[in-house]
């Protein structure tokens, strides 16, 4: 969970200089965020639950 709310800080302060280029492509931080949560989704996945 620390390291996304890292990689999300950091998406975050990312995105302020990419939506502040001129012509730049805007949907570059919803990728970097999408492939955030697919780590995340991916990993947790893989890991055993001692619930069941």
């Amino acid at each position: 969970m620390l390291i996304l709310m890292a990689v999300l800080y950091l998406l975050f302060l990312l995105s302020v200089d990419w939506i502040a280029q001129a012509g730049a492509a805007w949907y570059r931080p919803h990728l970097v965020a999408l492939a955030a949560i697919v780590a995340v989704a991916l990993a947790s996945r893989e890991r055993e639950s001692d619930e069941f």
